[in-house]
């Protein structure tokens, strides 16, 4: 699943609508909101038939779990996405991949350091972890299979990701294995 922030939608709705199934399609795209408050009375808006509505998050698109739950967006949410938006088109997914693995908190001061850690740890993307034990060979060490016929392609790249290793590989990309 290709997850893109700056396309990240919620589907809002109430407690009673959701009981009384009178729920109606209100999907609202963050990016659209400066931050938690805007995006909170647009839900609240919405739902003005409600004296009291208590917002549910019923679904969610393009958003890491880690930032959402059927109660509760995280706030620094909106300044995360806005921050993404300077991301590679190709970069969306492995941020989100990277993210959902380490689930590091947010708050404002973060978001900056966030992403350079990100950019820092991103190696790309690889077919299978073998290929990108094969790059890394070459590109840091000069090995090739050409030049070096009886180098171990494969303990050189298992090693490479042993727990507590330099590299994580998660949903195809490849990362430094260096914790946020």
């Amino acid at each position: 699943m290709n997850i893109n922030l700056t396309k990240a939608k919620v589907l809002v709705t109430t407690s009673y609508k959701y009981t009384s199934k009178t729920m109606s399609e209100n999907w609202l795209h963050l990016m659209q909101y400066a931050n938690g408050d805007e995006f909170k009375h647009a839900c609240l808006e919405l739902h003005q038939d409600e004296s009291d509505p208590q917002l549910l998050y019923f679904d969610f698109e393009d958003i890491p779990g880690v930032y959402i739950t059927e109660k509760w967006i995280c706030p620094e949410l909106f300044d995360l996405i806005k921050a993404t938006a300077k991301l590679e088109i190709n970069e969306h997914q492995a941020f989100s991949s990277w993210v959902n693995h380490y689930k590091p908190e947010l708050t404002q001061e973060k978001i900056k350091t966030l992403l350079n850690a990100f950019k820092y740890n991103y190696e790309g993307i690889f077919s299978n972890k073998y290929r990108f034990g094969r790059y890394y060979a070459k590109s840091q060490l000069g090995i090739t299979e050409k030049n070096n016929p009886d180098f171990d392609f494969t303990g050189y790249t298992d090693h490479l990701f042993d727990t507590d290793s330099m590299f994580l590989f998660i949903d195809g990309y490849v990362f430094k294995n260096i914790p946020f």
